[in-house]
């Protein structure tokens, strides 16, 4: 006996046309507007930020160049490394004189090529923070490894070690104190959020590091031309700075 099934196309695939009861309509339409935006984000934050990795680089050479015209002629040798000078030509003064550059040079270029004004707050904000993490450490561990000098007997390698600890772990909070009370008092914002410190914010203190132990003359010091990273390392700081949103 064979049982004969009579179906139209209409019938086989009426299923399939009836609309999802379960599904909100604009369900697939909100998660593709959900990650364009998601997607347009992350392209906007790897996007290189061209006019401020100008001004930064500029702001940091400008430092380089007036210090290296003044530099020995035994250190100011172009042939072998531009930066060769740094090696025996740096200290707090100079340490300051670059990375302050860097950061007005990224500043700059921000606040000029960002048509948002309400960014600008946030850059200038921002670069005030960076002063005073780049100032208040460094300054500090300067004094206490001068104060260290000044003993008659020479100096254990460890007291120079302590001078360094004890001048980052007292410099770090109080530059971060400080910034919030300055940009609370320029911006008049009083009840708004403090910055505190984020994952982010490591190669802030690393450059801290790299200049302790370069006012501390550490044997290291001698042995690998640290010194000669620092440009780079303010150059990030500042384009960092120009970049914020």
């Amino acid at each position: 006996m064979q049982i004969k099934a009579n179906l139209t196309n209409n019938d086989l695939f009426q299923d399939f046309r009836l609309p999802r009861k379960n599904c909100p309509e604009n369900y697939t339409s909100s998660n593709n507007v959900i990650s364009r935006q998601n997607k347009e984000k992350i392209e906007r934050k790897n996007k290189i930020n061209v006019p401020v990795l100008i001004s930064t680089t500029v702001g940091t050479l400008i430092p380089l160049l007036i210090l290296r015209k003044y530099a020995s002629k035994e250190q100011n040798s172009i042939k072998k490394c531009p930066l060769r000078f740094l090696d025996k030509n740096i200290g707090l003064k100079e340490i300051l004189f670059i990375g302050v550059g860097s950061i007005i040079g990224g500043l700059s270029g921000g606040i000029i090529s960002d048509e948002n004004t309400k960014h600008h707050k946030n850059k200038i904000k921002e670069s005030i923070f960076q002063l005073a993490n780049l100032i208040i450490p460094t300054s500090l561990v300067a004094g206490l490894i001068e104060l260290t000098k000044k003993c008659k007997e020479p100096v254990n390698p460890f007291v120079k070690v302590g001078a360094i600890i004890t001048g980052l772990a007292v410099g770090m909070p109080t530059a971060l104190y400080i910034s919030n009370k300055i940009n609370n008092y320029i911006m008049n914002e009083s009840n708004c959020k403090n910055r505190s410190l984020k994952a982010g914010d490591g190669l802030i203190h690393f450059d801290d590091i790299v200049n302790t132990m370069i006012l501390g003359k550490m044997p290291s010091v001698d042995k690998f031309p640290i010194a000669r990273i620092l440009p780079f390392l303010y150059g990030i700081n500042g384009y960092n700075v120009g970049n914020k949103k």
